[in-house]
């Protein structure tokens, strides 16, 4: 009777972490072209950064610098910012991936695009711009 008890809850919590990809998994095994910015290399080292509680910076492919400015393994949540006027983030959530850029640069525009646990695009949607600059800083730019 213990022995089916211990088989029963193994096989149920196999099948609960069936289908759940960690932001750690997603984020490693994303292809280049999503984050042309980093490598496979690049990534692994940023994730060894953040599990270290280091706030290292290190020079992306395009000679700019990217850090990872909040993650949350547990919350399955990365964010990143690859420019200064790049944001990246990526949440994973049972066996869909979301991913947000924000581009800024003076006007911003984000996209979302939702995965698959294997990197088959569901849906994209695009945002409409927003201004993030103060009164101020608008007045320089018209």
């Amino acid at each position: 009777m213990k022995k089916r008890l211990v088989i029963w809850l193994i096989a149920l919590s196999a099948c609960a972490a069936w289908g759940q990809t960690s932001v750690a998994e997603a984020w490693l095994s994303m292809p280049d072209s999503l984050c042309p910015f980093l490598s496979q290399q690049h990534r692994l080292q940023l994730l060894q950064y953040a599990k270290a509680g280091l706030t290292d910076t290190i020079e992306n492919r395009f000679e700019g610098r990217s850090y990872i400015d909040s993650i949350d393994l547990s919350g399955n949540y990365l964010s990143l910012q690859l420019t200064p006027n790049l944001h990246f983030s990526l949440q994973t959530a049972d066996s869909l991936i979301t991913i947000e850029q924000v581009i800024c640069a003076p006007i911003c525009n984000a996209t979302t695009c939702i995965y698959s646990a294997d990197w088959r695009l569901i849906r994209k949607e695009k945002q409409p711009w927003r201004i993030e600059q103060t009164e101020e800083e608008e007045i320089q730019y018209f």
